[in-house]
């Protein structure tokens, strides 16, 4: 949890690894409001970062 000029949040990641293979999503805070008909977010300052790996 992290507390800064933008109120209090929290990130997550989440990380699928098998042999030969990673990916991985991860945010460094939570969406905030969305809209309510398509569920686009409305107001956030979150960072998204995506990644894929293949070890040699």
């Amino acid at each position: 949890m992290v507390a800064g000029t933008y109120g209090v949040g929290f990130g997550w990641i989440a990380n699928v690894h098998t042999t030969g293979f990673n990916m991985f999503l991860g945010m460094d805070r939570t969406l905030g409001k969305i809209s309510k008909n398509p569920g686009i977010p409305v107001t956030s300052n979150a960072d998204v970062s995506i990644g894929i790996n293949f070890p040699f």
